[in-house]
């Protein structure tokens, strides 16, 4: 069958990268500069272990985000996967029992399986996400509710 593939944007890959090259910039500075800070040696050990471990676990949310704006969502008649670029796929097929739900605060929507709590998310930054969302509504046999007045 025929398979439409949905991704990230190329600008939103570069910006991601742009973060966290600048994270790392801004680590490096803070650390080389905090030996002029006139703070006793306990305060200036306890205040680089804390640049330390703040920047290191922002350096691993830029990771994580930037290797996922790596991934593709590929939308079929039997299926939805999100497939990785190391290969690796999670896939749902339309004949399970699913449901999808609307998180805006997460800007995505996500299919899944009834019983689990681990799903598919169409992110709405995707290019062409509206056009996923009708395929998903249309192929996972979902109807769509009408806002209420």
């Amino acid at each position: 069958g025929e398979i439409e593939r949905f991704g990230f944007a190329p600008v939103l890959k570069r910006s991601a990268s742009t973060q966290y090259w600048l994270l790392v910039c801004s680590i490096g500075v803070v650390i080389a500069f905090s030996r002029y800070l006139p703070l006793p040696t306990s305060g200036m050990v306890a205040a680089l272990s804390l640049i330390s471990v703040c920047g290191f676990a922002g350096l691993q949310v830029l990771n994580r985000w930037r290797q996922y704006l790596d991934t593709w969502l590929e939308v079929s008649k039997f299926s939805i996967s999100e497939v990785w670029p190391n290969g690796t796929r999670r896939t749902l097929l339309w004949n399970q029992k699913l449901w999808l739900d609307n998180q805006p605060r997460h800007r995505r929507l996500k299919v899944f399986i009834a019983d689990k709590s681990d799903g598919i998310a169409i992110h709405y930054r995707r290019t062409n996400a509206m056009r996923a969302y009708e395929l998903v509504i249309k192929y996972g046999g979902f109807q769509e509710v009408p806002p209420a007045a």
